[in-house]
């Protein structure tokens, strides 16, 4: 999965995809630092 490849295919959606990949790979680190502590 490309996140390049992404955004060429999916102008118009870019900033869209942007935002939700940022606040997955949030959700995720704060899922991983919790599981850790």
């Amino acid at each position: 999965m490309d996140l390049d490849h992404l955004i060429v295919a999916h102008n118009g959606y870019s900033y869209l995809l942007a935002f939700i990949w940022t606040f997955l790979e949030g959700e995720t680190i704060v899922l991983f630092a919790g599981f850790a502590a």
